[in-house]
């Protein structure tokens, strides 16, 4: 599902680089983001038949150390060890990652 990945890709984009668009400010919190995030991810998820937000978990659990939690934890607890700063860096990079990932017949 090109169309899908393409929706994705170009939300990272816009929250990486003007994320005024989406916060009061360029300071925002990993769980802003990630609350953010999610909610656009559910929307795809209801409108592709596909659920990128599971996707991603198995994803990262597969990549990484094998645990029971949603990649929204995952990145902050596992990865960034409760960094804000890095939980953000990471999340972008991670799921850019993921996204390249998928087959185009997704």
């Amino acid at each position: 599902m090109l169309e899908v990945k393409n929706k994705i890709i170009s939300i990272i984009d816009l929250l990486e680089n003007k994320p005024g668009f989406f916060f009061a400010s360029n300071n925002y919190s990993y769980n802003e983001l990630k609350s953010f995030l999610l909610g656009y991810l559910t929307c795809l998820d209801e409108s592709y038949n596909f659920s990128i937000n599971i996707y991603f978990s198995e994803w990262l659990n597969k990549k990484y150390k094998k645990t029971s939690l949603f990649w929204s934890e995952y990145i902050n607890e596992i990865l960034a060890e409760n960094n804000d700063k890095q939980a953000i860096e990471i999340l972008f990079r991670e799921f850019r990652h993921c996204i390249d990932s998928l087959d185009s017949g997704i």
